[in-house]
């Protein structure tokens, strides 16, 4: 089974291979708040959520999944115009990062589907906005038998 560290430093590495990203974080949602204040945008957070994991019962086959939330965030300029372009650049950018996950040198075996994006505009130090991503990230269950569970 592939580990949760793998998982998420593939997430990070990605992320953090595009030009157009300056900082790549992860962690609870206390966190974004608190390193949001000293990053430069534009500012890829991965945040973990509640997730079903492995289903067990007698048998443990199947499909793990983990959820996460991936913020991707800059700052606007000045005008309403301005924060439309935010938007759209970093919803390219979220894009770019699960392209990676399928085309990319950061292939993977596992498979990350995007279920919904919220639009973001928050007001940390600065006024940011941006998109959430709800991510999906599917793996196979393979190689966690009973003799490993502890």
């Amino acid at each position: 089974m592939i580990s949760y560290t793998t998982i998420v430093n593939d997430l990070k590495s990605n992320a953090s291979s595009l030009t157009s990203v300056n900082n790549v974080d992860f962690g609870s949602i206390d966190k974004l708040d608190a390193n949001a204040q000293n990053v430069v945008y534009p500012y890829v957070f991965f945040r973990p959520l509640t997730s079903r994991g492995v289903p067990f019962g007698d048998v443990m086959v199947g499909i793990r999944s983990l959820q996460f939330e991936m913020y991707v965030m800059d700052i606007p300029k000045v005008t309403d115009e301005d924060m439309v372009d935010v938007m759209s650049n970093c919803e390219q950018i979220g894009y770019d990062i699960l392209s990676l996950a399928y085309d990319g040198s950061q292939q993977s075996d596992y498979t990350i589907t995007n279920s919904s994006m919220i639009p973001l505009f928050e007001a940390f130090q600065d006024r940011v906005g941006g998109w959430v991503f709800n991510l999906d990230v599917q793996t196979s269950t393979a190689g966690l038998t009973s003799c490993n569970r502890v």
